[in-house]
């Protein structure tokens, strides 16, 4: 980094010198405060987007291990495709996206202002005459694609990748009893009432001992045989034909008991019934979210993702000048610290607005207008730039003089 205070650094380019070695001295060009400024924001924007890079690859490994966890164990449930495991976890990650862009930067933001603290990058800069807020320039001119990417991402990405989320568990969860019929599992039919078990799969649609456990108007059924295979009728319907068998009954309320034997016997697999895609409010795109109360709630968390993006700029600002002294991961952990509580106000906005305790233009209003006018503020009260704060100080050198 250049270190140059007051106006110019370097001397005036004149011709060639001869020093007293007699070595050739190049001639040395002078360096304006504006030339300074732009070397230091192409330095600025340098560092940035490498911390922005590290943070964002180190905030996404962490999400889409936490993701792939949450997928196996809902897979586990049966809630989704053990096949689109991968699918769903890609999903759920890039609904994420509005939160780790927004992280990312405030981290990245604060991590460096931490660093030029340190290493008196920062007094240089105010040796050039700039001020705090200036800084905005060169922070505002790398992120405003970040800003824009995070917009987008709310708006558009987080409703279209739920509703991909909502259409695969929905198509698990309408498939057929024939489908949920697999080797060496239990599986459960759709209407809850019956559980088929099959040993194993000896050819296309035929199976080895099988196992079905079956309660209906108080009477349970276990029917267990040597094979069986799926067969479609007519109709279209399915059927499990067993074959070498035995069915035994039971009556819960009378504790009658019937066993009985079979050389073949069928048993009617029933189909799923089609039914519509219920769409959630999280999955709608958002020009439709104006029109019911759940929606505007919804809403008030995508734009307020946005907003809160740029005024966690001004905060990080905020934050570094507060505690110049303090090491580098007590920044980081009140960063993070500032994040949460401001996520966690966006979240109970979102509730709010959905209940109608409060609109949602006076919500945004109130919650990232009015971080915007704080933070802003306290930056200007902090160099001194505030109108009743010069006033002031004019007041008290007319005094003294």
């Amino acid at each position: 980094m250049p270190n140059c205070r007051g106006r110019a650094v370097g001397v005036s380019s004149g011709g060639a010198s001869v020093s007293e070695k007699g070595a050739v001295v190049a001639p040395q060009k002078e360096i304006s405060i504006e030339g300074f400024a732009l070397i230091f924001y192409a330095s600025i924007r340098r560092e940035l987007a490498q911390s922005f890079t590290a943070v964002l690859i180190v905030l996404l490994s962490i999400v889409m291990t936490m993701m792939l966890i949450r997928t196996l164990a809902q897979a586990n449930k049966g809630s989704v495709n053990p096949q689109d495991i991968f699918l769903v976890m890609s999903y759920l990650s890039l609904s994420f996206l509005p939160t780790i862009l927004t992280l990312s930067l405030f981290l990245s933001v604060v991590s460096c202002l931490v660093r030029w603290y340190q290493d008196s990058e920062m007094a240089v800069w105010f040796a050039s005459g700039q001020s705090l807020l200036a800084f905005l320039r060169p922070i505002l001119r790398f992120a405003w694609p970040i800003l824009l990417a995070i917009a987008a991402s709310g708006l558009l990405i987080w409703p279209w990748a739920n509703g991909q989320i909502d259409q695969l568990r929905s198509e698990f969860a309408q498939r057929s009893d024939m489908d949920r019929i697999a080797p060496g599992e239990f599986q459960r039919n759709k209407a809850g009432n019956r559980v088929f078990f099959t040993e194993s799969q000896s050819g296309q649609n035929q199976s080895g001992q099988v196992f079905i456990y079956g309660l209906k108007d108080g009477k349970t059924t276990i029917t267990t045989a040597q094979g069986g295979r799926i067969v479609r009728t007519a109709d279209g319907s399915a059927q499990l034909e067993l074959s070498h068998g035995q069915s035994v009954s039971q009556d819960s309320k009378t504790g009658e008991q019937n066993i009985s034997t079979f050389a073949q016997y069928s048993t009617r697999i029933q189909d799923a019934p089609a039914a519509a895609l219920q769409t959630q409010t999280r999955s709608r795109p958002s020009h439709q979210l104006l029109h019911t109360a759940d929606g505007r709630g919804e809403l008030s968390w995508r734009i307020g993702m946005a907003l809160a993006a740029i005024n966690l700029l001004l905060l990080a600002l905020l934050l570094i000048k507060s505690s110049q002294r303090s090491g580098k991961g007590s920044h980081l952990a009140l960063a993070l610290m500032s994040f949460a509580v401001y996520y966690n106000l966006i979240n109970f906005g979102q509730n709010w607005v959905s209940k109608g305790q409060i609109s949602l233009g006076w919500w945004l209003l109130i919650l990232h207008g009015g971080m915007f006018i704080a933070c802003y503020g306290l930056l200007l009260q902090r160099q001194g730039s505030l109108p009743f704060l010069q006033l002031r100080r004019s007041q008290k050198t007319a005094l003294h003089s």
